[in-house]
């Protein structure tokens, strides 16, 4: 049987299912704090702070690489990333765990005007939009072939992205063919070279182990 695939711009069923559970957590918390300590919470604050949101944010983007510090101040919260993410291995010498899955037929579009005074925050999710995957159309408009609505809610809420970015989902870029867009925002050119080189480096390798 050929499944339909839900899809629905507005709603992200990973992010559903997110908000859902910390929704679900929160209550049962301060259920449980209500009852143990028989009534008298509800006497020294109005209402149960929910960070698991965040705090749950903030867990999943140090697992893809990035770090973010809320700042008290209002200005953008520092971005950095993690050592892991500046050493990990290029996605080219494992390509098929990544450019093998199937296309949705759908462009996620991030596009973002960060304030020079915020250069580093600013270039900091440059990097950490690399090392995701995106392609990179202008140098503040980055493109997936894939769904990243969780990430982006990830980082709208510790990162506050949604105030210097706005993520579009388009089936067309005008003007643009599919491959068109490909060709634009990665650098095919530069991955073939360097996929030359570990061919004619792995079959150097392979000669001298048989020769």
């Amino acid at each position: 049987m050929n499944w339909k695939r839900f899809h629905h711009p507005d709603i992200s069923l990973p992010v559903v299912r997110r908000r859902a559970g910390e929704e679900l957590l929160t209550l049962l918390a301060g259920t449980s704090e209500l009852v143990f300590s028989a009534g008298r919470s509800t006497l020294y604050k109005g209402c149960y702070p929910n960070m698991r949101a965040y705090n749950g944010g903030v867990s999943r983007l140090q697992k893809m690489g990035l770090i973010t510090t809320q700042k008290r101040d209002g200005s953008l919260p520092s971005l950095k990333l993690t050592s892991a993410a500046e050493n990990k291995l290029p996605l080219y010498l494992q390509p098929n765990k990544f450019w093998n899955k199937r296309w949705g037929k759908l462009w996620y579009i991030l596009m973002f005007d960060v304030p020079e005074k915020d250069r580093s925050y600013r270039d900091t999710l440059r990097n950490f939009l690399k090392q995701r995957r995106f392609g990179c159309l202008q140098r503040s408009v980055w493109v997936s072939p894939w769904d990243v609505r969780a990430e982006y809610d990830d980082l709208n809420r510790t990162a506050c992205v949604d105030s210097v970015a706005f993520l579009f989902e388009a089936r067309t870029v005008l003007g643009f063919g599919n491959q068109s867009v490909v060709r634009e925002a990665w650098e095919f050119n530069r991955i073939n070279k360097i996929q030359l080189l570990h061919i004619e480096f792995a079959n150097e390798i392979l000669t001298r182990l048989t020769g």
